[in-house]
């Protein structure tokens, strides 16, 4: 199984409350996702994050999207 490379920082993340649902978004990164509740959403951004840092590191995109 591959390693995942671990990141650790600390967003900004706003938690907006739409209908019935939680909308998390991070200013610093332009991402976000939802869920029923603010637990899901987190869960859920965290896993947006991961895979948005795996998606630039892999297309080596990661010096360009973040500056």
């Amino acid at each position: 199984m591959k390693k995942r490379p671990s990141i650790d920082l600390k967003l900004s993340v706003n938690f907006i409350k739409e209908g019935k649902s939680v909308i998390a978004y991070s200013p610093a990164l332009d991402l976000s996702t939802c869920g029923k509740n603010e637990n899901e959403a987190r869960k859920r951004f965290e896993e947006t994050v991961q895979l948005f840092f795996e998606d630039i590191i892999e297309r080596n995109t990661h010096e360009e999207v973040l500056t």
